[in-house]
């Protein structure tokens, strides 16, 4: 008998546990900075090349390593932050695990170089994955600095997944804002392909270190919010309504110092916003200090996530103390008081049956307009295309894919969270031309949030597995359609807006498609629940309205 299961070798262990920390480019940025702000430094410079792939590059000037700690650090599971299972609930520094370099060090070729401020000299090791090939003293200043070169040289698939250069560069910004956001006393540089990419000096206040950040027509207009409880202490600044964005690529959660992922927290501030968004997001920077005993931070490699003791409290004074900001200073209309509804009982989300429908009625608003209630007679299909219904005025003429057209937009843009998928019986493989797979790598977060799952396969060739509830149809075809249309009409508009309405577009009942009564009636309802039920997402006319007036004068009966 020959035995298939096997101890894999240590080279193969190292590689897949790299995986759970290092996954792209701004991962490794990730780790070499928190290393850099755990050793007290006060200036920290980061240089990127080529996304990351070719070179990171992170000097600092903290308190430096020791030839035999330098050494040490490159092992798995040496740290100088814990020494056992009860110091985790009380850590404060952003590293514990003793992974990160070892991580960084099995995918890529690394140089460290670290001086001590005792020492007369510094020390350097370089490493290719596994193999130590160099080590001796080098002269330099105070502090550390890590030369990461040739990410995922050893392990091509994963190389062959990562974006292209901008796409991984925005990563890796993104990261470095974060952690520049909540470290304000620390001088902060990035560097990209040779080129200053951002200088954040140091700062007192957070609007003050936004101001290095973001425009400053922006920052004028955030809101500052705060709460100060028993055992949890509140701080964040959030956009007024009117400034809020299509994207949510400035929306950054603290919890103890650490950068981390909360759907309750976000849905607690989305809560407080209410309808106000119309459909976009707010731009935000939210601060939570609790005691350590009350939060679990040892939930994955990454530490990005984090579970909360005391949920509903969490989010009850989030949702406070935002909605308190909102209203007293003129952020929003000051509304009729309503329950606070933990997130779990809040409305019906996309997912639900009850929206699962081609022609879901809107039920969040009850708009009235009177002079187009149509009178309950039934409704007649022209050519399969237009819709004639009476109303008490006359009658009316509806472009039945610009109304539905309409309507998908609207509930697209209403969504307060990504919409859930339907998932492909059979998963579609397309293969995409340069300028279609350029498009999708910069835009595969606004796909993701309107229900599209879609995975690079191999060269340009993609897999889409699951497309929006609302979407009858998808072919290969329909994708290239999809995606050209985009393409042609996104440059100097809102690159969401037009994906929404493009997507809406081709999920819309078509031209020369039969309808029941009773879809045509559910069409109406929808339509008129709309925000703007007279014109599609493109500007046309969803509809062409005759008074009796009209009628009578064309039959000379006036």
């Amino acid at each position: 008998m020959s035995e298939k299961i096997i101890i894999l070798p240590k080279e193969v262990r190292e590689k897949i546990r790299a995986g759970e920390v290092v996954d792209r480019p701004a991962s490794v940025i990730k780790e070499l900075i928190e290393n850099s702000i755990d050793a007290g430094s006060k200036r920290i410079l980061c240089e990127v090349e080529r996304g990351g792939v070719e070179r990171i590059k992170v000097t600092d000037n903290g308190m430096g390593m020791s030839p035999l700690d330098l050494e040490r650090s490159l092992e798995r599971y040496t740290t100088s932050k814990i020494k056992c299972i009860g110091d985790i609930p009380t850590i404060h520094t952003l590293g514990f695990r003793g992974e990160a370099l070892p991580s960084i060090r099995a995918v890529s070729e690394i140089v460290i170089e670290s001086k001590l401020q005792e020492e007369d000299t510094g020390f350097l090791i370089k490493a290719q994955g596994e193999e130590i090939v160099e080590r001796r003293p080098q002269p330099r200043k105070n502090g550390t600095t890590v030369d990461v070169r040739r990410l995922f040289f050893n392990t091509p698939a994963r190389r062959k997944f990562l974006k292209s250069e901008s796409v991984e560069f925005r990563h890796i910004r993104r990261v470095f804002i974060a952690l520049a956001i909540e470290n304000r006393e620390i001088h902060f540089t990035l560097f990209n392909n040779g080129s200053l990419n951002l200088e954040i000096p140091p700062a007192k206040e957070l609007k003050e270190r936004l101001k290095h950040i973001l425009e400053s027509d922006i920052v004028h207009n955030l809101l500052s919010f705060s709460k100060d409880g028993e055992k949890i202490t509140i701080e964040g600044v959030g956009s007024k309504p009117e400034k809020a964005r299509s994207g949510r690529d400035f929306q950054y959660i603290f919890v103890n110092r650490r950068w981390v992922n909360s759907n309750l927290v976000r849905q607690a501030l989305y809560k407080a916003y209410g309808s106000s968004l119309w459909g976009k997001h707010p731009i935000f920077v939210i601060e939570i200090s609790l005691p350590g005993t009350e939060i679990d931070i040892n939930v994955h490699p990454t530490k990005k996530e984090v579970k909360f003791n005391r949920e509903r409290e969490l989010f009850e004074s989030i949702y406070s103390s935002v909605k308190h900001a909102l209203t007293s200073k003129n952020g929003l209309p000051e509304l009729e008081k309503e329950k606070v509804l933990f997130f779990k009982e809040e409305e019906k989300r996309f997912g639900e049956r009850e929206e699962q429908t081609l022609f879901a009625i809107v039920k969040d608003k009850e708009k009235v307009y009177e002079e187009e209630k149509t009178i309950p007679k039934g409704f007649w299909q022209l050519h399969n295309s237009y819709i004639f219904a009476s109303t008490k005025t006359g009658f009316m003429i509806v472009d039945q894919h610009a109304a539905h057209e309409r309507i998908i937009f609207d509930r697209i843009m209403r969504r307060k969270e990504s919409i859930p998928p339907q998932m492909l019986l059979f998963p579609l493989n397309i293969d995409l031309t340069i300028q279609e797979e350029e498009f999708l790598e910069e835009n595969i977060e606004s796909f993701y949030e309107l229900g599209f799952r879609i995975k690079k396969f191999s060269g340009r060739t993609i897999i889409v597995e699951g497309i929006p509830p609302f979407m009858k149809e998808i072919d290969e075809d329909v994708v290239h359609d999809l995606f050209q249309a985009i393409i042609e009409n996104i440059s100097g508009k809102e690159g969401f807006n037009e994906i929404a309405m493009q997507v809406a577009c081709k999920s819309a009942i078509k031209a020369r498609e039969e309808l029941k009564q009773e879809e045509m009636n559910k069409l109406f309802d929808n339509l008129f629940a709309t925000d703007e039920p007279y014109t599609c997402p493109h500007g046309r006319p969803t509809m062409i309205k005759f008074s009796l007036d009209e009628l009578e004068k064309r039959f000379k009966r006036r």
